[in-house]
């Protein structure tokens, strides 16, 4: 089945929130977090919410989307998507071919079942997403998903949380009110979807990686 409208989905940088269920202060630390962590490894995950998948299935769309985006690098393929569709209560982790090896399809679904989705249960959307951001590069580090886990929800690691949303809030604004219009994007078609991709080289401007279809998906 395909979609039944057209949806046009600009990159504009790691975490592109167009359900609007991330609060502003986790999506500009998110942004930092996996800024950073390109920075530092050159591996690239995204994370996508989406209002719809417009009939279509979640595995279908994750790898359209990726593939139009290219995430990751060119000829490493070591990209990382996170898909949330919170209307349909579907999300998937889709992974590029260079990091399936490390991020296998088991791994990826004890992520979205024992991490992400006894947050979305409770709508924590804010929690299930920074916890399922961390379980992965916890993974891609070599680290074990349970140690990420634990210490993401322990008290101290929360209250310091707190006191680094408050601060990123504030920065998010100064960047809001600096913030330029988009420039012209480059599109194309997949389905029912538009994919488009920014023209300027943003920390958002993914590398050119490919997806074999691996990874997991799940329902909450």
């Amino acid at each position: 089945m395909l979609f039944a409208g057209l949806l046009l989905l600009v990159n504009v940088g790691y975490v592109n929130d167009y359900a609007e269920i991330i609060s502003p202060a986790v999506e500009v630390e998110l942004e930092t977090r996996l800024e950073n962590f390109t920075a530092s490894t050159g591996n690239e995950l995204a994370v996508v919410t989406l209002s719809s998948l417009e009939g279509d299935t979640v595995e279908n769309v994750a790898v359209a989307l990726f593939g139009q985006w290219g995430i990751g690098q060119k000829g490493k393929d070591n990209g990382v998507l996170l898909l949330i569709a919170p209307n349909e209560r579907e999300l998937r982790i889709e992974v590029g071919y260079g990091l399936e090896p490390v991020l296998t399809d088991s791994r990826a679904g004890t992520i979205i079942r024992e991490v992400i989705t006894p947050k979305f249960k409770e709508n924590n959307y804010d929690a299930g997403v920074t916890d399922g951001v961390e379980a992965i590069l916890a993974v891609l580090a070599g680290e074990d998903i349970a140690q990420s886990v634990a210490i993401g929800n322990s008290d101290g690691g929360w209250v310091v949380l707190v006191i680094f949303i408050v601060i990123i809030f504030f920065i998010w604004l100064i960047r809001q009110r600096a913030k330029p219009g988009l420039p012209g994007s480059r599109k194309s078609s997949w389905g029912g979807f538009t994919f488009g991709k920014s023209s300027g080289s943003s920390s958002g401007g993914f590398s050119g990686g490919s997806s074999g279809g691996g990874g997991s998906s799940g329902k909450w």
